[in-house]
């Protein structure tokens, strides 16, 4: 009996230890936290890759990217020829920026970025899943002010 009491006291303590790690290595806590993070700090990650950007994307949204990536480096005619946030290649999302949660499901969670563009109130909307291993918030697609997906364009789009 004591040794189960001190194998459950030590796989507690382990885990204790371990989850706080893998949520340490998290761009920020949290769906809405995150997308705030990606538009302040990685706002233009669908333009060229990043060292870290297997941290807030999806291993999926990333690999359509680095086709995207290989395509313009070759300058060859690729699916992105606009910023995907304000859906156009002028201009660009002014302040105020307010990120709030949309209604969605938990396993993919999509939160509003409100913006200004060109005067006028615009919108985009980031979709986020839970990475299963870190618990970390990856975004999967991003809608623009005229809610087009990105993660659409590039699967559509023949390299």
């Amino acid at each position: 009996m004591a040794i189960t009491a001190t194998t459950r006291a030590l796989a507690a303590l382990l885990a204790a230890t371990l989850a706080p790690a893998a949520l340490a290595d998290c761009k920020a806590d949290g769906p809405l936290a995150t997308a705030r993070w990606i538009f302040e700090h990685a706002y233009r990650f669908y333009a060229q890759g990043a060292p870290d950007a297997r941290e807030y994307l999806t291993p999926a949204l990333l690999a359509l990217l680095e086709k995207e990536w290989r395509c313009k480096a070759d300058q060859g005619r690729c699916a992105l020829d606009a910023d995907p946030w304000i859906d156009s290649s002028e201009g660009e999302a002014g302040d105020p920026v307010v990120f709030s949660l949309v209604a969605s499901p938990i396993e993919r969670r999509r939160v509003a970025v409100r913006f200004v563009f060109q005067g006028e109130p615009a919108r985009a909307e980031l979709s986020l899943v839970q990475d299963a291993s870190t618990q970390c918030w990856l975004a999967d697609d991003l809608a623009g002010r005229r809610n087009t997906s990105l993660r659409r364009r590039l699967q559509q789009h023949e390299y």
